[in-house]
């Protein structure tokens, strides 16, 4: 029997934990009408709990968490993207001055998160332990809090690698006497592996798909990009191919991929719920603000961030570097048109262009916009990335509040994690195979079909496939290629438009190629949280401490 303020202690971090969930998906219990007993003793109120989990996700992309978020998701910092302004030190790998890595929004945001989620799962895991009989009714509610925790650790382990580990529910006891030390990052790793097995093993071979949750193809995923990380090729496999052979999902047209709100397709695995109209829907994201062109701003006269004609309300503050875009083959590779656009149109058909060099329709470029001469041209040109596009939001500079749910993981993941795997154990046929899979669907002709596939032409099609989409830090990090990558080809250092116009960019464009060191393969504790852990905590090696 626990005492009595263990009991409030729960209850206090379950009731925030629902705070906030509406959706008829996350329907619960309102928190001023439940009992901490209630909550940490019946089925009901745990399984409150676990749904609390999915808001707490959105959280991180919500409204201006956004900015954070895109830094990160869309891969900043990478091979592929081009970083212009904003809150993305860490993208620019910037340690000087008062503008240290360890001080940057996005990488204590991400720290915050994570360990929020632990800490919430740590109490689910463990009362419902105790609480819950053995049997169906337990597994269903905790599996996905398992698989919560391991997906949690998971990234941080990935990102920093020097954490902290605990499995343990805050409670009054415990709360001040913490002692805060770094883990054995093996012992990390095998709660990991632990965690995700345990989900697993609680999904009892349940492949049920439900929009805006985690499920049993997610875990034997996130199992295997464990196993690549721990070189453990054979598992990696296993778990892909469960995934593969048996799983719901699939390869969809490419131009259904991105639907423009519900991304709700047979390649979703799991897609955090925006749309108003989805079940499980609520709040809105701001991502496409930080990786759409600035012309949709109302800079530039004669142009609307009408979505059809051009894309949703933008900033330019990162996106696409011209590195990516020259992956793709622009004539054949059918994802080139289904996931960009890098043509834009004046297109407001009240302007009066009777003065303008250019007419309603005419293709926007360097000479008409007046920024033949600009360092920051490339913010008017970034391509526009329709992954992110919201197609119901049209209102021409309001439409910056999209409702588009926001894929996290897809099934072409699966395809990439199995080749990656075979061709890491020197399966050159098998790996060649599911790339072949993937190009097939994607690119007419015949270059859809490689001969063999090699560790380049893996990067390559992680790239075309999943740029902008979170995986490539990791990738690059895993094959030990992220400082090489970044000084080859991270940023821009010119732009040309369609009609052949170069203009120099400024150079702190291209600034991460210097400013990244091998140090920075990890990310820095934040300082805020460094301090209020004390002394017995280090910062990571090559970051200062204050």
């Amino acid at each position: 029997m626990k005492s009595k303020k263990n009991i409030i202690c729960l209850g206090i971090i379950l009731l925030f934990t629902l705070a906030g969930c509406k959706d008829s998906l996350l329907e619960e219990e309102h928190p001023t009408e439940v009992t901490t007993d209630f909550l940490y003793t019946t089925p009901a109120g745990l399984q409150s709990a676990v749904t609390g989990l999915y808001d707490l996700h959105r959280s991180l992309i919500n409204g201006n968490s956004s900015q954070e978020f895109a830094s990160v998701n869309c891969d900043g910092g990478t091979d592929i993207t081009i970083t212009i302004n904003g809150n993305t030190g860490h993208a620019r790998y910037r340690e000087i001055a008062d503008q240290f890595i360890s001080k940057d929004g996005a990488v204590g945001k991400y720290w915050k998160f994570w360990y929020n989620v632990i800490e919430r799962t740590n109490s689910i895991i463990t009362y419902g332990e105790e609480s819950l009989d053995d049997g169906d009714e337990k597994e269903k509610i905790l599996r996905e809090a398992y698989l919560y925790r391991g997906y949690a650790y998971l990234w941080l382990v990935r990102r920093w690698e020097n954490i902290w580990l605990n499995v343990e529910p805050t409670t009054i006891d415990n709360l001040t006497s913490r002692v805060y030390e770094p883990a054995d990052t093996a012992q990390v790793w095998a709660q990991v592996i632990s965690d995700l097995e345990t989900a697993i093993d609680y999904y009892n071979e349940d492949w049920t798909y439900v929009p805006g949750r985690l499920n049993l193809g997610v875990a034997h995923m996130l199992r295997a990009d464990a196993a690549l990380w721990q070189e453990d090729w054979d598992a990696a496999i296993e778990h892909a191919e469960k995934v593969y052979n048996e799983g719901p999902f699939g390869l969809e047209s490419v131009y259904n991929v991105f639907d423009g709100r519900k991304n709700d397709t047979k390649e979703t695995m799991f897609a955090i719920q925006y749309d108003a109209y989805a079940v499980g829907g609520g709040g809105n994201s701001r991502i496409a603000l930080q990786i759409n062109p600035l012309i949709s701003q109302g800079k530039i006269q004669g142009v609307l961030s009408d979505v059809l004609d051009n894309c949703n309300y933008g900033w330019g503050r990162m996106g696409a570097n011209d590195y990516l875009m020259g992956l793709y083959d622009q004539q054949n590779d059918k994802r080139y048109d289904a996931y960009w656009r890098t043509i834009f149109q004046f297109n407001d058909p009240d302007f009066d262009y009777s003065r303008r060099s250019y007419n309603y329709g005419d293709t926007l470029t360097l000479t008409n916009i007046n920024k033949t001469g600009a360092t920051d041209a490339i913010r008017y040109f970034l391509p526009a990335c329709k992954k992110y596009f919201d197609l119901d939001a049209r209102a021409p500079l309001s439409n910056s509040k999209l409702y588009n749910n926001i894929y996290i993981f897809r099934y072409p993941w699966v395809l990439l994690v199995a080749a990656e795997a075979h061709l890491s154990k020197g399966n050159v046929p098998e790996a060649t195979a599911y790339i072949n899979e993937l190009r097939e669907n994607r690119i007419d002709g015949p270059t859809a079909t490689l001969a063999t596939v090699t560790e380049e032409d893996i990067l390559a099609e992680y790239a075309r496939e999943l740029g902008l989409e979170g995986y490539r830090w990791e990738l690059l990090k895993r094959h030990g290629k992220l400082v090489e990558r970044v000084r080859l080809h991270n940023g821009q250092e010119t732009y040309t438009d369609v009609e052949g116009v170069t203009v120099q960019l400024r150079e702190e464009y291209i600034e991460s190629r210097t400013n990244i060191q091998d140090y920075m393969q990890l990310w820095p504790i934040p300082y805020e949280d460094l301090l209020s852990m004390g002394e017995t905590f280090p910062q990571n090696p090559g970051y200062k401490r204050e």
